[in-house]
């Protein structure tokens, strides 16, 4: 999905129906009720999810005209509704989507505004839509692996930002190693340190309160971090005024 440039404010969907925000399709009803259940944590929420994906993978055709229909009715801004899209959209792992999926994650990130004194601002939320684009494309390898190969070598050439460019890196040499050379003709030199990067699971990590007490587990690697002042994750100030 790519954002229109005509001036709207708000992150809202625009006038309609709340208990119809997409339209009063089949498709753009199902949509609002996958969007609805995504963040259940009982067993029915969940259910209802699954079923509300389950229908839209039968709509995949109608699925791409509603969605242009969302895409001119969303507000610049409308980071979350546009994330929550995409979550549903990696789930349907549908190949017709790739082109869409694509477009997002190439979109120009905007300039980050220092004068703005905020940890998240809203280019970060731009990002995480394009992320969480590529990761739809990354379910999509298992499906279609050429064209979603194509579709991420894509991203990579054409998206200079860093948190965008970095996993669709490790995805494309995960589908197939062979690529890492064309890969590093495609990063700048200041970049191709992602080749270098490895995915680890989550049981690998340790974030303890203090370094001292880090404690690898006998079956997985791990050093104690070796942070000043005690602190295990980084110094985070986003006002260049204010570092130092």
């Amino acid at each position: 999905m790519t954002k229109s440039d005509s001036p709207r404010q708000g992150d809202r969907l625009g006038l309609g129906d709340p208990m119809r925000p997409f339209g009063d399709s089949t498709t753009g009803w199902l949509l609002s009720q996958a969007m609805h259940g995504m963040h259940a944590v009982d067993a029915q929420g969940r259910h209802a999810y699954r079923q509300a994906v389950a229908a839209l993978r039968e709509r995949s055709g109608e699925l791409l005209a509603t969605l242009k229909q969302i895409e001119d009715r969303l507000s610049p801004d409308s980071y979350l509704v546009e994330w929550s899209l995409h979550y549903i959209l990696a789930d349907l792992e549908d190949p017709a989507l790739i082109p869409t999926l694509v477009a997002t994650a190439v979109r120009k990130v905007a300039e980050r505004n220092r004068d703005m004194q905020a940890c998240e601002r809203p280019e970060d939320s731009q990002v995480l839509v394009q992320i969480m684009a590529v990761e739809a494309l990354e379910r999509l390898v298992k499906r279609e692996k050429q064209q979603a190969i194509r579709a991420l070598l894509e991203v990579v050439e054409a998206q200079p930002h860093l948190a965008v460019r970095q996993p669709a890196v490790q995805t494309l040499l995960q589908a197939d190693p062979t690529l890492a050379e064309k890969l590093r003709e495609l990063l700048p030199e200041g970049q191709r340190f992602i080749l270098d990067l490895k995915r680890v699971p989550v049981e690998y990590l340790n974030a303890p309160i203090h370094p001292a007490e880090f404690r690898p587990c006998p079956a997985r690697p791990g050093a104690a971090p070796r942070l000043k002042e005690h602190r295990t994750s980084p110094h985070i100030c986003t006002n260049p005024w204010k570092e130092g």
